[in-house]
């Protein structure tokens, strides 16, 4: 899999199981790495390394990452960490873990991350806060609203990195450089 990797610095180091790769700019197909415009032409040409992996991400500058990543993020680690806690949340409020449960679990927390964008973005009535606990409480229910999409994951047997390849990552091939240009500034701090 070709991962779009953003650092421009030369010794930006990225890896993919025990290979690592020095990138200068462009993408890193696990142990392959080229320009924005040779990984481009390859693209476009249809060719591509045959032993690349089909799970491997980068996203910040200087990361190394591994296989089964994304992000940065080991998934399959960050799942099993989520699910003991949400089996703790269970047992202490006596709540059984059904199906329909996650899911509607994970509609309530989307709706509460609704409620605290619009009161970071000055769209609710005062709740008391300062811009800190507005801040915190928004990255809060961002973090609720991830959990609960990856016990969802987990428990419908949603391979994440090979579905975001199968349905977002497919594009890959119409990246242009403007596409790329400041990707490490989105975001910013909330």
């Amino acid at each position: 899999m070709d991962v779009l990797f953003a650092d421009r610095r030369p010794d930006a180091q990225v890896g993919c199981g025990s290979t690592s790769a020095v990138v200068a700019v462009g993408w890193v197909s696990c142990g392959w790495v080229s320009s924005v415009d040779a990984q481009l032409a390859a693209r476009r040409a249809g060719t591509r390394p045959p032993d690349a992996p089909r799970s491997c991400a980068a996203r910040g500058p200087g990361e190394r990452l591994g296989c089964g990543t994304l992000g940065g993020v080991d998934l399959k680690n960050l799942s099993d960490e989520v699910e003991i806690i949400s089996r703790v949340y269970a047992r202490v409020h006596g709540v059984e873990r059904t199906d329909d449960w996650l899911v509607l679990k994970l509609h309530e927390e989307v709706g509460e991350l609704t409620q605290a964008f619009l009161n970071l973005t000055g769209r609710s009535r005062d709740r008391g806060l300062s811009d800190d606990e507005t801040r915190d409480a928004f990255r809060g229910e961002v973090a609720d609203a991830l959990a609960q999409l990856l016990l969802v994951a987990r428990r419908f047997d949603v391979d994440l990195p090979e579905e975001l390849e199968r349905k977002w990552f497919r594009w890959r091939h119409l990246v242009q450089p403007e596409d790329i240009a400041g990707i490490g500034d989105v975001g910013g701090s909330v």
